[in-house]
């Protein structure tokens, strides 16, 4: 049975007003869907690669287990499709928060952070320009939204 949510946006495009709403980030939270078929995986890797090719910053929240399909996770196939070679992933560190920053020659820096289940989120940035960027502050955001959560599913939630 197909995953319900796997079809939800998970996406977050930041665009500049100044340059006629020209897309210059986009925020990818990555879902389990993204990796149940190689045709997903693949369109999920091709479309990163891409908006990094078109000068769009990116950043990828990849907190979805390994598969046999995604085994060192997505940022080591985006890396590869680009032609680099990603940094390796501590095994016991399988999850990833990566901004990607485009420079002004076009060369790309991935500022990678390695996580596991129950590590407090990274505070990460989020590219604007070449040098610009604001911070995302992730853990902040995941307990704001968790305390509105009612009380009888996050008692669920917290027993995983």
């Amino acid at each position: 049975m197909p995953d319900p949510f796997s079809r939800k946006a998970r996406r977050i495009a930041i665009k500049d007003a100044v340059q006629g709403d020209r897309v210059v980030a986009v925020i990818e939270i990555v879902s389990s869907g993204n990796k149940t078929s190689r045709s997903r995986v693949e369109q999920f890797v091709g479309k990163s690669v891409t908006l990094l090719e078109k000068g769009i910053h990116l950043v990828v929240l990849d907190l979805q287990a390994p598969t046999p399909l995604v085994p060192r996770g997505l940022h080591a196939m985006i890396s590869s499709q680009l032609g680099h070679e990603p940094s390796a992933a501590p095994a016991e560190r399988p999850l990833s928060a990566v901004s990607y920053q485009v420079l002004e020659t076009g060369t790309l820096r991935a500022h990678f952070v390695p996580l596991k289940v129950a590590d407090r989120l990274p505070e990460l940035a989020v590219f604007l320009g070449a040098h610009d960027f604001v911070r995302l502050p992730l853990e902040m955001t995941y307990e704001d939204s968790f305390r509105t959560v009612p009380w009888k599913f996050r008692e669920v939630l917290e027993e995983r």
